[in-house]
């Protein structure tokens, strides 16, 4: 049985023995793959702009550099670097591990026994304390609101463990975990053991430190299996990427790689921030206000067959208003209705500085995504609005992707 004020004081001396399995399923994987380098890299910078390289390079300053670069990039200047033509590995995974500072581990298949994880991933056993991981769950694709719930505000003493009833119906107990085999769980409820079959259970959300706390990450290294891997960039060639989490490394080469995004400090994504203001008055549909990385409907945010992690979903009639208050020179995106819509939809997005319009255009439905590129300089608050079109608000489901305040690096004299 678990101690329970051992385990959310244990995140912080375990959540670093996670890298350090991982980086060993890492080289495994590594010695398996042909070392042949891609070809070419897009380099994206804050502003969108993008140039092609053939060869990467990483130095010891932080600098990337190579052929087709105009000039060395500094890693707070970037958005992003991706590897053209890599795609992720189509399939659902069995269960998607959630670990701190947002990563997210796919595997097979999982079990638990004597506090320590065993994830099958690749074919291969990967083992992390239960401390070190956030939650996993069962039902890859689905989504479950009380879930989420507990994911963002984790119990610090108890598991949240989600199964389904006699009817099917998911409902959730608290208690400490102690065994997850291939046939059942167990867990201890009030000093009694309980058992659930295996195919009962839907998820677990691990006690633990909410991810509030979790510091965010200059680098996220996303892997072609859909895996996100936060941590600081060390270095990177045209052979592989090395990343460190704290005093740990692993190293991963590109042919398990996709991207890497970057968080620049001159750059503040609108999800990230709290609006001063908000509004949503629909005219003939049901109320569908606006959410923070997902569209109105709790689904992942997409222009076309592209996916966003940042940005705002909205619906006609909306308004978001934001204080820019650190100086910001920039607001930049990527604006257009969900493809939930399938071509429908006709409305006006309005951009305000301070009561002054800045930026108004039409959006239908069957419309590319517009980009937006809107100066906000000496503003102190932007005002985002979604008005609708000829057909009142129905299939007016706007997303504001990357959405983000940039502030622009200053000129050298």
């Amino acid at each position: 049985m678990k101690k329970k004020a051992n385990r959310p004081l244990a995140i912080c001396r375990f959540v670093l023995s996670t890298w350090v399995v991982f980086a060993g399923f890492i080289a495994v994987a590594s010695a398996q793959e042909p070392a042949t380098a891609p070809s070419q890299w897009q380099v994206t910078d804050l502003e969108g702009k993008s140039q092609k390289i053939s060869e990467l390079t990483v130095d010891a300053q932080g600098k990337v550099q190579g052929p087709g670069l105009a000039a060395p990039l500094g890693l707070d200047d970037l958005h992003s670097i991706a590897l053209i033509g890599a795609r992720v590995a189509p399939g659902k995974p069995g269960v998607i591990a959630e670990l701190p500072a947002g990563g997210r581990l796919f595997a097979e298949g999982v079990s638990l026994a004597s506090e320590k994880l065993k994830f099958l991933v690749h074919g291969r056993e990967v083992t992390l304390p239960i401390d070190a991981v956030r939650a996993i769950r069962l039902a890859a694709g689905d989504t479950h609101v009380p879930f989420d719930t507990a994911l963002a505000n984790p119990s610090a003493d108890e598991d949240s463990i989600f199964f389904r009833a006699e009817d099917r119906n998911i409902v959730s107990a608290t208690g400490l975990t102690e065994t997850f085999s291939k046939d059942s769980l167990t867990f201890d409820f009030n000093g009694t053991t309980k058992t659930l079959d295996r195919d009962l259970v839907w998820g677990i959300v691990f006690a633990g430190t909410p991810s509030a706390v979790m510091n965010q990450t200059p680098a996220t290294v996303h892997t072609i299996d859909g895996a996100a891997l936060p941590g600081k960039l060390v270095s990177a060639d045209s052979q592989q990427v090395t990343l460190a989490l704290g005093a740990t490394e692993i190293s991963l080469p590109w042919s398990l790689v996709t991207r890497i995004d970057f968080r620049s400090s001159r750059v503040a994504y609108l999800s990230d921030l709290k609006p001063v203001f908000q509004e949503h008055t629909p005219l003939v549909t049901s109320p569908l206000p606006p959410l923070p990385d997902q569209n109105v409907l709790r689904q992942p945010l997409k222009l076309g067959s592209t996916t966003y992690e940042k940005g705002w979903g909205t619906h006609a009639q909306a308004r978001l208003d934001f204080d820019t208050g650190e100086g910001y020179d920039l607001l930049l995106g990527m604006i257009g209705h969900d493809p939930f819509t399938r071509g429908r939809g006709d409305c006006v997005i309005v951009v305000q500085g301070d009561g002054r319009e800045l930026f108004s255009s039409r959006l239908r439905g069957s419309d590319p995504p517009l980009e937006l590129r809107v100066v906000i300089s000496n503003v102190k608050k932007v005002s985002l609005q979604v008005e609708p079109g000829e057909d009142l608000d129905l299939a007016d489901h706007v997303n504001w992707c990357d959405l983000r305040f940039l502030r622009q690096a200053s000129q050298e004299p």
